[in-house]
């Protein structure tokens, strides 16, 4: 997010509809995603959906969730 925009809690009312709507209605069995490793505000925000981490490579974090 723009600088100025950040612990506002946007995000995560931008990813909470995605998945809600993950969760509820698809057939999928999981989700995953990749990020910076040592990004503390996005892990706080994926963690607080459920996502655990699985691996650390390189400069990545790869987090998964799964139902």
């Amino acid at each position: 997010l723009y600088p100025p925009f950040r612990g506002k809690g946007l995000s995560y009312k931008f990813m909470k509809p995605v998945v809600d709507d993950f969760y509820f209605t698809r057939k999928n069995s999981g989700l995953w995603l990749v990020l910076q490793k040592g990004n503390v505000p996005a892990e706080k925000l994926y963690k607080k959906f459920g996502f655990k981490k699985i691996e650390e490579k390189g400069t990545e974090t790869i987090m998964s969730f799964s139902k």
